[in-house]
């Protein structure tokens, strides 16, 4: 269902998508490379202990103890920080092991919003998801938000087992609080504790 789904109408859909994902990815790097040497061999997805899954992808076929240290790393776009009237517009999602080794990639959508809630955003959300193509492709966008986390929630219990792994992210805590009120059954699915490794970068200064 996930390619049914993928905002793929037009390109200025897929633009603002790709760049969500790509900046999760990368940040993930970063939080990875300080702890370790970057890696300059082949891709870790390629050896012993990794299976293709249906779309081709190459994901983990690790034991069931090794999927409880997984880490569910999630990156939103809102309309603003109120959480009392502000909705995700944007949210990209990868699974980690616990030494960040990328897992799998799941999927990077833009949610419908009504025009009345996008033209009430703050002047800055206005020019930052301007700028960046992100509004116009929720105005396109087909994928309403109860879609979006049927997607999502498919996507962890493919890789993660129920109630054992955490939320991750940089400066999640907002990040939490929308999905705890939109994506109930998402979060559901997760463990309770989470990981903010904004906490960590401040630590290491």
């Amino acid at each position: 269902m996930t390619g049914c789904l993928r905002p793929v109408a037009t390109f200025r859909l897929l633009v603002p998508a790709f760049r969500q994902r790509h900046r999760l990815l990368q940040f993930v790097s970063i939080v990875s490379d300080r702890s370790r040497k970057p890696w300059s061999g082949p891709d870790i997805r390629s050896g012993p202990g990794f299976v293709a899954d249906a779309a081709g992808s190459r994901v983990s076929s690790m034991s069931s103890s090794s999927m409880s240290q997984r880490m569910v790393w999630v990156d939103l776009e809102m309309t603003g920080l109120d959480i009392e009237k502000d909705q995700i517009i944007e949210m990209a999602c990868i699974i980690t092991d616990s030494d960040l080794n990328i897992l799998a990639e799941g999927p990077n959508l833009i949610i419908k919003q009504p025009d009345e809630l996008l033209d009430g955003m703050s002047d800055w959300c206005k020019e930052h998801h301007g700028k960046s193509g992100l509004t116009q492709a929720v105005r396109d966008s087909k994928i309403t938000l109860e879609q979006a986390e049927y997607e999502f929630l498919s996507f962890v219990r493919q890789f993660t087992p129920p109630g054992q792994c955490p939320l991750a992210g940089n400066s999640v805590h907002a990040d939490k609080r929308f999905l705890d009120k939109y994506m109930p059954q998402f979060m559901y699915h997760l463990h309770y504790r989470i990981i903010d490794v904004s906490t960590l970068k401040e630590l290491s200064r």
